[in-house]
């Protein structure tokens, strides 16, 4: 009797640690769920290696804190991806760099208002495909960028 309880408890767990936190059954047909806004950020034009700093970029959207893309250098591509309901949505980025000021505990702090984006816009999450939003600072132009790649 003790084996059978033993293998019963064997199995339901080895059953429940097969699933993910990404899939989802519904009408016992597994749904995978995706990430359907893909942030990237990049800096163009810093021609100057001695100024390059480890950056991110916090996401907000509707003026709450939701992300931040992986860090990197200028030239690095820094990504974050989420997943949203379909609908539109008040947008904001707001970039944070690595402060080397105190050799023993560095740490990140947000940027001055000249590296930010200037403004919050509205994006549109379609209900199908993907939203990707390019954004980040030109070195040569002196201002910020960001273009949205919407489906159609």
């Amino acid at each position: 009797m003790k084996n059978k309880i033993v293998i019963s408890l064997i199995f339901v767990s080895f059953f429940f640690s097969c699933q993910t936190t990404e899939d989802m059954v519904t009408d016992r047909q597994p749904v995978r769920l995706k990430e359907n806004v893909h942030i990237i950020a990049i800096d163009h034009g810093n021609t100057d290696p001695s100024k390059d700093r480890n950056i991110y970029y916090k996401i907000f959207i509707d003026r709450e804190p939701v992300a931040k893309t992986t860090s990197g250098l200028f030239f690095h591509k820094k990504r974050v991806s989420m997943k949203l309901e379909t609908g539109r949505y008040l947008f904001k980025a707001e970039r944070w760099e690595l402060d080397t000021q105190n050799k023993e505990m560095p740490e990140y702090r947000r940027s001055n208002n000249i590296w930010q984006m200037p403004e919050a816009i509205y994006i549109d999450v379609p209900d199908r495909g993907a939203l990707e939003i390019q954004l980040g600072y030109d070195h040569s132009a002196r201002s910020f960028y960001l273009k949205t790649n919407a489906p159609k």
